[in-house]
């Protein structure tokens, strides 16, 4: 596998050899992800370390790959709409200014709910 392939070119090649070889795979995905996190800046390198360790426990815990799908799924809704997500962090950066000193952009009705309000 090239890294100068586009995408789609890279998909194909990793699926073929996920159905393939899947060991082989898990090796390559493995060292691509090291790789990665080895190249990080060193202060975000532990957490990093620590997510994908987390990862690999939710995918070895799962009895299938589709339930280790939804798992990740729902860690990556969990970061962005959990206690301490994305959302609430953004929510807490967009303080309301005080009366008469408005600045356009910086109110927090300004956030966007990614998905309905339950009544």
């Amino acid at each position: 596998m090239t890294e100068n392939r586009n995408f789609h070119d890279s998909f194909t090649e990793w699926a073929a050899l996920a159905r393939e070889n899947p060991n082989a795979f898990e090796a390559l995905r493995a060292a691509r992800v090291r790789g990665v996190i080895e190249r990080a800046p060193a202060a975000r390198r532990r957490r990093l370390e620590a997510l994908q360790w987390r990862i690999d426990q939710e995918c070895t815990r799962a009895a299938t790959p589709l339930e280790a799908a939804r798992r990740l799924s729902g860690m990556m809704w969990d970061s962005l709409l959990g206690s301490g997500g994305f959302l609430e962090s953004l929510r807490g950066s967009c303080r309301r200014p005080p009366p008469g000193s408005a600045v356009p952009g910086t109110e927090i009705d300004k956030v966007v709910e990614l998905h309905p309000r339950r009544p």
